[in-house]
């Protein structure tokens, strides 16, 4: 299938914004993971199922918007914009994401004390 100029820009700006979200999601995994410590072996096996998601959500855009073609610029794209979400707005998301893991402990701390 060949691709106008047009859907190609489209198709990358797509790809850029589901690299964005797959940066998101991610943060969220390691935002579980403050809350709840896990071990090695678990850490492990959440990535291994996060990027089979990953995997699975990229194959069925490629599917539906490129005919399940795999082009290049669709892979730096989403890591374009992964790297992008990882430089500007994880750094923020993890902030707050750790004072609201600080205080959510102290409460159930506090709780469990007042018990």
């Amino acid at each position: 299938m060949i691709l106008s100029l047009n859907e190609q820009a489209m198709l990358f700006l797509l790809t850029v914004a589901v690299g964005a979200v797959i940066g998101f999601f991610y943060d969220v995994l390691r935002i579980f993971r403050k809350m709840i410590p896990h071990k090695s072996f678990f850490i492990q096996a959440e990535d291994g199922l996060y990027w089979v998601c990953v995997v699975f959500l990229m194959f069925f855009i490629m599917l539906k918007k490129n005919d399940g073609e795999i082009r290049f610029f669709s892979v730096c794209g989403a890591f374009l914009g992964m790297g992008l979400y990882f430089l500007a707005v994880s750094p923020v998301v993890n902030a707050v994401s750790d004072r609201a893991v600080a205080v959510l402990h102290s409460i159930i701390s506090l709780f469990f004390t007042i018990l």
